[in-house]
C-alpha cells in the first residue's frame, strides 16, 4: 500500500529548540516545494502558525488542503500559563482546520494524574473527528510502551493513537511498540542518526533502515509518516535549501522500501 508521507515544516527551521526566538522562515514560501517534491501534505511547526504575522497565518490556510498535522507543543500543567498556552494552541488548530494534532504530556512522572486530566480537558475543545497523536517520545512520560499503554487506558479516547521513531529504534524495540499498540500505532516521525548523534539521511544506514521498513510492513503498519528531520539538521550553519533537498532523499527512500 501507498503510505501517505508528509513534511515536517520544523526541518527547515534553524529555531526550533529556541523556545524563546521567532521562526527563521515563512514556511508558506515552501508550499509549492513541498507539493512539487511528492509529499502527501505537512506536518506544521505549531510556531510557524502561532507565532507567524496575520498575513502569513493567512497564507498557510489559504489553500485547499488543510496540514494533514498541527505539531504541538503544549503542556499539561494545572497553571493558568500552561492553560492559555493550550487555549491559544487550541484555537490555532481550529484556523489551520487541520485533520490531526501531535502532542506529548510531560516529562514529570509524579504529574501523570495532573497531565492526564488537563489533557482531557483541552481534548474536549477540539473537533470531535479530530485525531489525536500521541508521540512516545524519548524523555515523555509514556516513553516505553507499558508506560504508554497504562497512560491511554487512563485516559480512554477512542481518537488516540501513537507516534514512534521507528529509524531510532532496534529491531527488538520497534517489535515491543508493535506488540503493545498492535493497532494504535498510527504515525511514525521520520529521522535518521549516526552512532555521534548527527542527522543523516536514511540510506547513510540503508542495510538497517531497510530491516526497520520490513518490520513495518510484517507488522502490518497502515499509518501515515513525516520526514520530521534529515542530514544538515542542527549543524551550526543550516542551509534550508540543502536540508530540503535531502528530506526529499528520504522520501524516496520511505518510497521504495514501504511499498
Amino acid at each position: 500500500m501507498k503510505h501517505p508521507i508528509y513534511f515536517g515544516s520544523i526541518a527547515l527551521e534553524s529555531n526550533r529548540w529556541k523556545p524563546e526566538c521567532q521562526p527563521s522562515i515563512y514556511f508558506s514560501e515552501w508550499l509549492s516545494r513541498v507539493n512539487q517534491a511528492g509529499f502527501d501534505g505537512i506536518e506544521l511547526w505549531q510556531r510557524h502558525y502561532t507565532q507567524g504575522s496575520r498575513a502569513e497565518k493567512e497564507r498557510l490556510t489559504s489553500g485547499p488542503n488543510p496540514p494533514a498535522i498541527f505539531n504541538s507543543y503544549a503542556t499539561f500543567e494545572n497553571t493558568d500559563e500552561s492553560r492559555s498556552q493550550r487555549n491559544e494552541i487550541a484555537q490555532a488548530i481550529l484556523e489551520t482546520r487541520a485533520l490531526a494534532v501531535k502532542f506529548n504530556l510531560g516529562t514529570d512522572a509524579f504529574r501523570e494524574e495532573e497531565y492526564i486530566a488537563q489533557f482531557r480537558e483541552w481534548s474536549e475543545t477540539l473537533p470531535s473527528e479530530m485525531a489525536l497523536l500521541y508521540e512516545c517520545h524519548p524523555g515523555d512520560i509514556g516513553d516505553k510502551p507499558d508506560t504508554a499503554k497504562a497512560i491511554l487506558k487512563k485516559i480512554n479516547n477512542p481518537n488516540i493513537g501513537i507516534i514512534v521513531h521507528p529509524f531510532c529504534l532496534s529491531p527488538d524495540n520497534l517489535h515491543a511498540w508493535f506488540d503493545c499498540f498492535p493497532d494504535l500505532i498510527r504515525h511514525l516521525h521520520v529521522h535518521q542518526r549516526d552512532e555521534g548523534g548527527v542527522f543523516n539521511l536514511l540510506e547513510f544506514s540503508a542495510e538497517g533502515n531497510e530491516a526497520r521498513c520490513r518490520i513495518l510492513r510484517q507488522r502490518g503498519f497502515r499509518g501515515t509518516l513525516t520526514v520530521e528531520f534529515t542530514k544538515g539538521t542542527a549543524l551550526v550553519r543550516e542551509n534550508a535549501d540543502e536540508i530540503f533537498r535531502n528530506a526529499c532523499s528520504d522520501l524516496q527512500f520511505l518510497r521504495s522500501n514501504l511499498s
